[in-house]
């Protein structure tokens, strides 16, 4: 299952322009509109999917060892 997070983008490059994410998007709308103002042409809301990924794993004899981004 994935969480859902809401932060405030720049709609032409879809970076995020504010370095905060929501948990609610009322409450992304809300700094939004507190943040740009009139603005809301340039800038808008994104959702930000979370889930967790392998990176590293621990084998038998105890030693790390990190995954590559294929597996």
């Amino acid at each position: 299952m994935t969480d859902k997070l809401y932060a405030i983008i720049d709609r032409e490059t879809s970076e995020v322009v504010y370095d905060k994410t929501y948990k609610h998007v009322s409450h992304a709308k809300r700094a939004l509109r507190y943040h740009f103002g009139r603005r809301l042409d340039r800038y808008g809301i994104g959702v930000i999917e979370r889930s967790a990924k392998l990176a590293l794993y621990v084998d038998e004899n105890d030693k790390w060892t990190e995954v590559s981004a294929s597996e």
